[in-house]
């Protein structure tokens, strides 16, 4: 189940052991924010930054593709929120200052956006 697939990449994530993160997730159906993150950051950190984005982005066409959402251009989010660090489809990575609750900014982006908008939160 979730759970379990959950809390066995979280236990690769801090063995380093990436490569079995990846197996992990490419079993599950469908894949939560936390346990992306966990594989991000698993590469991040045995590849670097490019290879995490570049995973990130093949989460966000799988999200996208499993909930048919919409992209958002590049332009859309900077107008929206200035400080956005990465954009691919279905994923806008954005920088949040201190004093600014996680719930309202998700909220005015959805509220600008006029589309659902989740977090996974690293």
């Amino acid at each position: 189940d979730r759970m379990t697939y959950s809390s066995a990449i979280s236990v690769c994530e801090k063995c380093q052991q990436w490569q079995h993160a990846l197996a992990l997730v490419a079993r599950m159906q469908e894949v939560d924010g936390i346990t992306a993150g966990s594989c991000i950051n698993s590469v991040r950190k045995a590849h670097g930054t490019a290879a995490a984005l570049a995973l990130l982005c093949e989460f966000g066409e799988r999200w996208q593709i499993s909930q048919g959402a919409e992209s958002v251009s590049h332009d859309q989010a900077r107008k929206v929120c200035p400080d956005v660090l990465f954009k691919a489809p279905g994923l806008i990575a954005v920088k949040k200052d201190a004093g600014i609750s996680t719930e309202s900014l998700l909220a005015s982006l959805s509220s600008q956006l006029q589309k659902p908008v989740t977090r996974i939160s690293r």
